[in-house]
């Protein structure tokens, strides 16, 4: 998708939006219209802003000295593909040209690579993962370099401007987004017997805690082993052996969203120390009227969990999992009630076309 040229007193402007996956937007949309995936909002992000996407496939292979160079580099921080990617921004990317770039470690480099250039782009920032302080610290060394940073909660916006100080550059709060079109309740139909649980993802997730609350339970479990990160960050625990009545696979979001669907239960069971993960599934799973119990302690899950959206259970203990599973199974009409509260919630805040208009002006106004 490349950006058709615009001009400011006679200057040639682009505008780039910086993935650390290729994605075939076109495709997507194309599923999504035929009820196979959901679309990707930055497709609708790029053609507003008419900008050019820079991903793994589009970038050119840098000479034997920056392999070299990279390959060294990612011993020290993120990967060769990252590094590449951020050198061909660096590249074209004028300073004063807009560039967001979609994570942490692209923002990074592309900063480092920038510097080395002596340009100073516009750079915009998502912090899918201020929890995780050390990286998140090494980012804010050259915050003076950033003009913003977007986060999807206000939880990670206080964690953001809490790490960064009082000089932290402008925290842009989105909208989560789900494709609410695409994960969607469908009409009620007879609970399988004995019911079913799902579980999905791959970071921070607890399957050993899941599988020791699940053995010999009158329940199926079936956990689709895929998350949407990179596989750095995903550090699953799973059991030596399974139970019975539990399977661990693959599947592909249409699959999922049908898991979701005939569900009677989707929990998201996360290790002690997790850093703001699951919040995906959940969503997923509430969009789909499929009711939550969540392993849960402080931050966004905590505030569905006093809100009555989500079943919070402690972490790393399979006795209570069981009983909140057992407990929630035996009062239907109350988990209906939840799932639609939680449906509602999901539709009135994960607005597609909210996220794109803010996201799309606080992008442009970056520019100036």
């Amino acid at each position: 998708m490349a950006a058709r040229d615009r001009t400011s007193e006679g200057i040639r402007v682009a505008r780039y939006v910086v993935l650390a996956r290729d994605f075939d937007f076109a495709a997507m949309a194309e599923n999504s219209r035929n009820d196979e995936g959901p679309k990707h909002v930055l497709a609708d992000i790029c053609q507003r802003l008419d900008a050019t996407v820079v991903s793994p496939s589009s970038c050119e292979t840098p000479n034997v000295v920056w392999r070299a160079a990279f390959s060294l580099f990612s011993r020290l921080y993120s990967t060769t593909g990252v590094w590449t990617i951020a050198h061909t921004v660096a590249k074209r990317a004028k300073s004063g040209e807009l560039v967001y770039a979609t994570g942490e470690d692209l923002g990074l480099t592309i900063t480092l690579l920038s510097m080395l250039r002596a340009k100073k782009p516009a750079l915009v920032v998502s912090v899918v993962w201020p929890e995780k302080v050390k990286p998140t610290k090494l980012l804010l060394a050259f915050k003076r370099r950033m003009k913003a940073f977007v986060v999807i909660t206000e939880d990670k916006a206080r964690q953001l401007r809490s790490l960064a100080g009082p000089s932290c550059p402008e925290v842009i709060v989105l909208p989560a987004v789900i494709d609410l079109a695409f994960f969607s309740p469908r009409p009620p139909t007879v609970a399988p017997s004995p019911p079913l649980v799902v579980s999905a993802g791959l970071v921070d997730r607890d399957y050993v805690t899941l599988a020791a609350a699940v053995n010999a339970l009158p329940v199926v479990v079936d956990v689709c082993a895929m998350s949407s990160m990179p596989s750095g960050l995903a550090s699953p625990a799973y059991p030596a052996s399974l139970p019975s009545n539990m399977t661990i696979g693959s599947q592909s979001l249409k699959e999922l969203r049908d898991m979701y669907r005939g569900a009677s239960l989707t929990v998201v069971p996360l290790v002690a120390s997790n850093q703001g993960a699951g919040l995906t599934v959940v969503w997923e799973a509430m969009a789909c009227g499929c009711p939550v119990v969540a392993t849960t302690s402080t931050g966004d899950l905590a505030d569905y969990v006093k809100q009555g959206l989500v079943i919070g259970v402690p972490a790393e203990n399979p006795e209570a999992l069981s009983e909140a599973i057992m407990s929630a199974l035996a009062d239907p009409d109350h988990l209906a009630e939840m799932a639609g509260r939680a449906r509602t919630f999901v539709a009135d805040h994960f607005s597609e076309g909210q996220y794109v208009d803010i996201l799309s002006a606080k992008l442009v106004a970056a520019e100036a």
